[in-house]
């Protein structure tokens, strides 16, 4: 069924001065027409409040249908990422039970490995679990005024570390110390240092800039440029429609799964739209010899500080 509305398009054009109406001779059809025109003007009324109201519902169907489309892909993703520590779980089993460890060292180091991908499946679902309890606000993030400086502070003390050992050219650009957002610390933090490591890495050279910029209406804009790929968060769809893979059995600690790209762009999408904010993928800012191929964009409202911070 579709709802055509061209009729109520339609402008009112009945029109009738004072003079014209005094020109009516007959004080009884003179009445009915003033309140002919009279109600034309309450029905011309309330067809704008009628359109007004068709353009919100169009609007909101609209932002529905993208957010179920969202957390399809959501829910997609999530149970890619959770093939891999079970088929690591199914394949250590598989071993012990089928009585193919050579000694009971062996066996024992298996469990340990099999351990190990237990505690990163329930550290997946633990991510997931507290988005969900946030956006249902079960567990509601505490939104208040963040000195966006310390937020910087810490990001750069808690990456440039591991970055460092990469040999990666590292640039955090601090901003004012009186510039201040509305956001959750912690997660805020979260969602900056998630996409820091997401990129180092699947970097294999280059630099990484995180930089902020305050623009138009109180936006304040955080940019991290880096020599990923746009399609780093984009999964490929036959990816996440793929059949789960053959069980796999954990060479070491550092074999075990992470978050991708795109489900941890998603998490920190999610966490961010909580906060009244927004996280873009765009294109790279068009400077020489950066070597950058994307720019993650996050979009934070500017808020004044406290008072006890005005005070002091």
């Amino acid at each position: 069924m579709t709802l055509d509305h061209s009729d109520l398009s339609q402008k009112n054009d009945v029109t009738l001065t004072e003079a014209e109406l005094a020109q009516i001779a007959d004080p009884q059809l003179r009445q009915r027409v003033a309140a002919l025109v009279e109600r034309c003007d309450r029905l011309d009324d309330e067809r704008q409040s009628m359109l007004q109201r068709l353009e919100e519902l169009t609007l909101q169907i609209h932002l529905t249908q993208e957010m179920c489309r969202f957390k399809g892909g959501f829910l997609a993703r999530i149970s890619h990422e959770l093939r891999s520590p079970l088929s690591g779980l199914i394949g250590t089993h598989q071993l012990i039970l089928n009585d193919l460890c050579e000694d009971q060292d062996e066996e024992r180091d298996f469990l340990s490995r099999a351990h190990e991908y237990s505690l990163k499946m329930v550290e997946m679902l633990d991510i997931v679990l507290k988005v969900a309890r946030a956006e249902q606000g079960r567990s509601p993030l505490k939104v208040e005024p963040v000195r966006l400086y310390d937020v910087f502070e810490e990001v750069r003390e808690l990456s440039a570390m591991q970055v460092a050992n990469r040999n990666y050219h590292y640039e955090v650009q601090m901003p004012a110390g009186d510039l201040w957002v509305q956001a959750d610390y912690k997660p805020l933090l979260q969602v900056l240092l998630h996409q820091i490591m997401a990129v180092v890495d699947r970097m294999s050279e280059g630099s990484l800039r995180l930089s902020s910029s305050v623009e138009g209406q109180n936006q304040v804009y955080i940019w991290l440029d880096s020599p990923c790929p746009l399609d780093l968060w984009n999964e490929p769809v036959e990816q996440l429609r793929s059949p789960p893979p053959e069980p796999k059995i954990p060479v070491s600690a550092t074999d075990l799964p992470h978050l991708s790209a795109g489900l941890s762009w998603l998490v920190d999408y999610t966490l961010l739209d909580i906060m009244g904010g927004q996280l873009d993928i765009l294109q790279p800012p068009p400077e020489d010899d950066s070597g950058w191929l994307s720019r993650l964009q996050y979009r934070l409202q500017q808020v004044p500080p406290p008072p006890e911070t005005e005070s002091e």
